[in-house]
């Protein structure tokens, strides 16, 4: 019951504090406007993905739409599912950090880069759906420490749903998972979760077969982000590129940023089956896991992603509840990293060419340190907490 009482009153200070402190920090409207025009399509009995293209994945979308389809002003309702989405993601990062023991100092930084989220990103719609992930996250690591799977994977599989890159951490899981049951009973909740994912694209393949092909093109044939860390290195080096503009955002063409997408693709392949196999070796014990979510998550930011507070931001909770000191190194680097990545230049090309040092700067050295920090935490095999205690599957 006390933690239940903590956890309900560090949701309650997250949300306050969040109402408190956007009326100092300004958002605009970005992505909210072509949600609330997809949702008015849907309403007018247009289907998604067949009668016009989408860029988000299926429940991503329906998230979005479910959203903008509430009655009442725009803002209120972005503010409403924002505090909600932000109570849950806030309690559960203090359940999670209450099981682990964490300092008190490490408990309220969690829970401030947590209340941060809503705070670094640009639209309200990244301000629900960032917000939301988060919490989805958050609570799908509370499920795994208390061993409660069926919730572990439900989480997850929502999660992927909706943002498609936590299905990279579902080989943390299921290593988890087969540690503290057994490896059959893993694999066979690792395969229902995938299916799950899958399951939300399979009724616009079938209705809207053409409209999925072209999402996945989108998704698929992606020019280097220019926010990516592969970006600001051509740019720091002066290399060749062709700027281009498509849907979601710039990006660089050309041979040079094909082959660094290429490479860095292949890095984030290799860092994940690393962190796989020095989880599948260390003793299970609720550090290492944690450390090795961490991990994954951070190097789907450095080597995957795009480096940016509305893309990074996910990585909250995990980053921020590593155990032990490193785990407090990279917690201390991602709080750093992500108001860097707010207050970078919207002009990310114009800025990069005036300020080349600033487009390498504080973002990238923070989100490195925090992937060397993670990586060393799955290296040192923390002590387990106890031996296998009779967990509910």
């Amino acid at each position: 019951m006390r933690i239940r009482r903590q956890s309900t009153m560090a949701a309650a200070v997250a949300v306050v504090a969040w109402l408190v402190a956007r009326h100092l920090i300004p958002t605009h409207a970005g992505d909210a406007v072509e949600s609330r025009h997809v949702a008015r399509l849907i309403g007018a009995g247009l289907i998604p993905y067949r009668d016009f293209d989408v860029h988000l994945p299926p429940l991503a979308t329906a998230v979005s739409w479910l959203i903008a389809s509430i009655p009442g002003p725009a803002g209120t309702v972005d503010t409403v599912a924002t505090a909600i989405a932000l109570g849950v993601g806030a309690a559960a990062t203090w359940a999670v950090a209450h099981h682990l023991t964490l300092s008190p100092w490490r408990r309220l930084l969690a829970l401030a880069l947590v209340t941060s989220v809503p705070l670094i990103v640009s639209s309200s719609d990244a301000v629900v759906g960032g917000v939301l992930l988060t919490a989805v996250l958050a609570c799908s690591l509370l499920a795994a420490l208390q061993g409660r799977f069926i919730w572990m994977w439900g989480s997850l599989a929502v999660a992927a749903g909706i943002g498609v890159a936590p299905l990279l951490v579902f080989p943390v899981a299921a290593v988890w998972h087969g540690a503290r049951t057994d490896r059959a009973h893993a694999i066979r909740a690792l395969v229902v979760a995938l299916g799950a994912v899958v399951a939300t694209f399979v009724p616009f393949i079938v209705v809207a077969p053409a409209g999925m092909w072209h999402l996945a093109q989108v998704q698929l044939t992606r020019p280097l982000p220019v926010e990516s860390i592969g970006a600001e290195l051509i740019r720091v080096a002066h290399l060749p590129f062709r700027p281009v503009v498509r849907t979601g955002g710039a990006g660089m063409e050309g041979t040079i940023p094909t082959l660094i997408g290429v490479a860095s693709t292949g890095a984030l392949l290799l860092a994940i089956l690393a962190i796989v196999a020095l989880t599948v070796r260390m003793r299970p014990s609720d550090h290492g896991m944690v450390g090795a979510v961490g991990a994954t998550l951070l190097a789907i930011a450095v080597f995957g992603a795009v480096v940016t507070a509305g893309n990074a931001l996910w990585l909250i909770p995990a980053a921020a509840l590593i155990p032990g000191r490193l785990g407090a190194v990279c917690a201390i680097a991602v709080a750093v990293a992500m108001p860097v990545a707010r207050v970078m230049p919207t002009d990310v090309m114009e800025q990069s060419a005036s300020h080349p040092a600033l487009a390498f700067g504080g973002r990238t050295i923070a989100l490195l340190l925090a992937m060397a920090a993670a990586a060393a935490v799955v290296l040192t095999k923390a002590p387990s907490r106890s031996a296998k205690p009779p967990y509910r599957a």
